[in-house]
C-alpha cells in the first residue's frame, strides 16, 4: 500500500494528537473515494432489477429537473478529466496511483450516474434511493479533503486544483438536493378513476419523512375524504399481483415435487425388475394401483415451504433492519462512554474531538429511530401478504368439503386438494383457524 500510495494508508497519532482531525493523503485517495464508488457499483444491479420490475414503458418528458441532472453529471465528469490531466502535469497535490485510480473511478461513476438517469426515463420510473446515498457519501467524504486543504493552505500552492476541487464539491452538493426532488405523478389517474400512489415515485427524503402524503393529511384535516382524494394501492401491495406470484410459486412447487416422484419412481422400477434368487417370481396378479403410488409419494407439495420462498426476500430485509436497529442500540452505551473520558480528561487543543462525540451521538440516534420505524413497518406489512393465502386455503377447504360424493372426492385431482392437504399439516405453524369455514348446508366444518 505504501508502494501504491507512496505513505502510509493510517497514522494514528496524526490524527488523534492533533489539533484537527488529520488524515493521510493515501486514505484521502483511496477511503475516501473508494467508499461511495464501491456502494454504487455494488448496488448496480439491484438497481437494474428494481427499474425493470417497476418499469411503465412510458417515457418521461425531458424536464428541467431532469436536465439539471443530467448537467450536473456531464460536468462533474468533464471536470474529473480536467482534474485527471492536471494531475498527469503535477498541477495538483498528489501524483501517486491511487489518485489517478481515484479520478478513474470518478469518472466512471458520473458516467453510470447520466445513463441511470436516461434508464429511468426512458422506463418511466424513479429510483432516487442510489443516487442519494452515492451523493451523500460523497459529500461527506469530501468534506475531509475541503477542511484539510484550506487548514493547510494548500489553494495558495495549488490555485487552479483548488478551484476545481470547489467546482466539483458544489456540483455534488447540488446532485445531492436535485435527488430530493422527482417528476411526481401522484395526481395522474389510474384506469379506475383513483390517483397513482406517490409513495413509489416519490423521492427518498420524502420517502424517509413521509412527505409524499401530507396533501392527502391536510384534505383530510379540512374536509371529509372522498374515495376520488384516495389513492390507488402499489401494485406489490394488490391481492390480485400477491396471489398471483402465489399461485406461480405453488404450481413450480408441484411440478418439482412431481418431477422427483417420478424419479424414484423410476429407480423403483428399475429396482424390481433385476430378478435375484430371493425375488418372488408369481404375484397375485393384481393391477398395481398407480393413483395410490401418485398419492403415497415421498415428495409432496408443501404449502410452508412454498411460503418461504414466496416471503425469504421480505423476511431478509425486516430481520437486516432489526439487526441494524439492534447494533445502533448497543452503540449508545459505549458513546457515553467515550464522552465521559473526553469530558474527564479535558485535554487542551483536542476540542474538535468533544464535536465530533456529539455529531455522532447525533446522527447515531437518528438513524436508530429510521431504522427501527422502517422495521415497525416492514414487519406490519407480513400479515397483509399472508391475508390473500389464508383465504386461498380457505376457499380450496370449501370446494373439496362440497364435492358429491366420497369416491369423487378421493380421485378428484385439482389444485385446491393439495394446496388444502398441505395447509393440514402446516396449519400449526401459520395459525389459520380451519374451523372457521362455513360449508354449504350452514353448518361449520
Amino acid at each position: 500500500m505504501e508502494r501504491f500510495c507512496e505513505e502510509q494508508l493510517w497514522n494514528t497519532s496524526l490524527l488523534v494528537d492533533n489539533t484537527w482531525p488529520q488524515f493521510t493523503d493515501c486514505f484521502r485517495h483511496t477511503v475516501l473515494i473508494w467508499l461511495p464508488c464501491a456502494f454504487l457499483f455494488l448496488m448496480l444491479p439491484y438497481y437494474v432489477t428494481s427499474v425493470r420490475q417497476r418499469a411503465t414503458d412510458i417515457e418521461f418528458k425531458i424536464t428541467a429537473l431532469f436536465g439539471a441532472r443530467l448537467c450536473c453529471c456531464i460536468t462533474l465528469t468533464v471536470l474529473s478529466f480536467l482534474h485527471l490531466a492536471m494531475r498527469t502535469r503535477a498541477l495538483t497535490i498528489s501524483t501517486s496511483p491511487a489518485a489517478y485510480l481515484g479520478d478513474a473511478l470518478y469518472i466512471l461513476s458520473y458516467t453510470t450516474l447520466c445513463l441511470m438517469t436516461q434508464f429511468e426515463r426512458l422506463k418511466g420510473v424513479h429510483t432516487s434511493t442510489i443516487p442519494f446515498f452515492f451523493w451523500l457519501l460523497t459529500s461527506l467524504c469530501n468534506i475531509i479533503h475541503l477542511y484539510t486543504m484550506v487548514i493547510l493552505k494548500l489553494y495558495a500552492y495549488y490555485t487552479v486544483s483548488f478551484t476545481v476541487f470547489l467546482l466539483t464539491y458544489s456540483l455534488q452538493l447540488c446532485s445531492l438536493a436535485l435527488t430530493a426532488f422527482v417528476n411526481n405523478r401522484g395526481n395522474e389517474r389510474g384506469k379506475k378513476g383513483q390517483r397513482l400512489c406517490p409513495e413509489t415515485t416519490c423521492s427518498f427524503p420524502s420517502y424517509l419523512t413521509f412527505w409524499w402524503m401530507t396533501r392527502l393529511v391536510v384534505t383530510g384535516f379540512g374536509r371529509d375524504l372522498e374515495e376520488g382524494d384516495l389513492w390507488q394501492l402499489p401494485a406489490g401491495e394488490r391481492s390480485a399481483n400477491l396471489a398471483d406470484r402465489f399461485n406461480r410459486m405453488w404450481a413450480e412447487e408441484q411440478r418439482v415435487c412431481q418431477q422427483a416422484n417420478r424419479k424414484e419412481q423410476c429407480r423403483a422400477t428399475n429396482a424390481s425388475q433385476s430378478t435375484k434368487e430371493s425375488t418372488h417370481l408369481l404375484d397375485n396378479g393384481s393391477p398395481p394401483d398407480h393413483h395410490k403410488e401418485e398419492e403415497e409419494g415421498r415428495w409432496r407439495p408443501r404449502l410452508m415451504r412454498t411460503l418461504v420462498r414466496m416471503m425469504a426476500g421480505d423476511f431478509c430485509v425486516i430481520f437486516l433492519q432489526k439487526a441494524v436497529s439492534d447494533f445502533l442500540y448497543l452503540c449508545t452505551p459505549l458513546l457515553l462512554g467515550a464522552m465521559m473520558r473526553y469530558l474527564s480528561l479535558r485535554e487542551t487543543g483536542r476540542e474538535w474531538q468533544g464535536y465530533v462525540l456529539c455529531l455522532y451521538a447525533f446522527n447515531t440516534s437518528l438513524a436508530h429511530g429510521v431504522d427501527q420505524v422502517a422495521y415497525e413497518c416492514s414487519g406490519n406489512f407480513i400479515p397483509f401478504l399472508l391475508e390473500p393465502v389464508q383465504q386461498l386455503t380457505q376457499i380450496g377447504m370449501k370446494r373439496v368439503m362440497l364435492l358429491p360424493s366420497q369416491s369423487l372426492r378421493q380421485n378428484a385431482v385439482v389444485p385446491e386438494q393439495r394446496l388444502v392437504r398441505s395447509a393440514h399439516h402446516d396449519a400449526s405453524t401459520l395459525g389459520c383457524d380451519h374451523q372457521q369455514v362455513p360449508s354449504k348446508s350452514g353448518t361449520h366444518l
